[in-house]
């Protein structure tokens, strides 16, 4: 109906509209490599990265992070890095936004330099989703790369007595 007498009662057609959607979904990593130092003082002893959903989800979407050591079978068990959070939450509000993944290595006293060649050793932080949107969950994410310069030496230091060393052959 229409205020005008000139268009009232006329018919206007159906207009059959198709929408693409160019949203894909998947995600961000703006680093897929670290290197770190574990002594405490060097500038490399923490590093970030971040975390960004490419599309709104249409229901949360849940990270998790977690580290796997990618070293020595002896040192496997042995947490090699401090990363935060462990767990990211992305929801249609906020999933074009970056979040911050803070990595620091661990200045343990271990020398992992097994070989007496290698002066680092890796581990590598896994992204797992692990809920939300079923365009999400069908997602293998990146992982990143990390090489962590050992800050440690494993040395046996003799020092003789002042009187010397008594050798007994036996």
């Amino acid at each position: 109906a229409s205020g005008d007498d000139l268009y009232d009662g006329f018919t206007i057609a159906d207009l059959a509209l198709t929408i693409a959607d160019d949203d894909t979904a998947g995600v961000r990593l703006d680093s897929t490599s670290l290197a770190l130092s574990e002594a405490v003082t060097a500038t490399n002893h923490l590093q970030t990265y971040t975390v960004q959903l490419t599309s709104e989800p249409t229901a949360p979407v849940t990270i998790t992070l977690s580290e796997e050591f990618s070293g020595d079978l002896l040192l496997e068990d042995q947490q090699q890095l401090v990363i935060t959070p462990t767990t990211l939450v992305f929801t249609a509000q906020d999933g074009n936004v970056a979040r911050n993944v803070p990595v620091q290595a661990i200045d343990d006293s271990v020398d992992e330099d097994l070989d007496a060649n290698v002066t680092s050793h890796a581990g590598v932080i896994r992204h797992e989703i692990t809920d939300g949107d079923q365009n999400y969950l069908a997602l293998t994410v990146d992982s990143v790369a990390v090489a962590i310069a050992d800050d440690d030496e494993a040395d046996v230091i003799i020092t003789p007595p002042p009187q010397g060393f008594t050798v007994t052959e036996g």
